[in-house]
């Protein structure tokens, strides 16, 4: 939380050998926060609008994780009403996981769960994004 003038007097002080400029310094600096800023923008804007669903229809489910002082949103699960009242308690029997590899640009993986309805198609029952991968993600 520094700010861009204090950054560059210890960027000057640590690396006394190197050019730093002001205005590369200056561009960086607001490149990046313009990305956490909307990386936190479209985490709450998803999170809202679910939870705005599940509020007009409570058989929609959504399980966020959030975690810190912060309430970074670390996982986030989410069913539809089809999907939990209809799909999953139909076909939970046997279902697929597959996710994405983080390619993303907020290296956050997509799950998907899917199960093989009655006529042999795929059905997506529960949707996830997770950031880490790991089996506390899942619990």
């Amino acid at each position: 939380m520094l700010s861009i003038r204090q950054q560059y007097n210890l960027l000057v002080k640590e690396y006394p050998k190197s050019t730093i400029k002001k205005k590369n310094l200056y561009n960086m600096v607001h490149k990046f926060y313009n990305i956490q800023i909307y990386n936190e923008i479209d985490a709450a804007t998803m999170l809202l609008h679910l939870l705005k669903l599940h509020n007009n229809d409570l058989r929609y489910f959504v399980l966020p994780r959030l975690e810190g002082l912060s309430n970074e949103l670390m996982g986030l699960f989410w069913m539809t009403s089809e999907q939990c009242n209809n799909l999953w308690l139909k076909f939970h029997d046997v279902i697929i996981h597959d996710n994405t590899s983080k390619t993303n640009q907020y290296e956050i993986a997509l799950s998907l769960f899917v199960a093989i309805d009655n006529n042999y198609k795929t059905r997506i029952v529960v949707q996830a994004l997770t950031k880490y991968e790991t089996q506390v993600d899942y619990n």
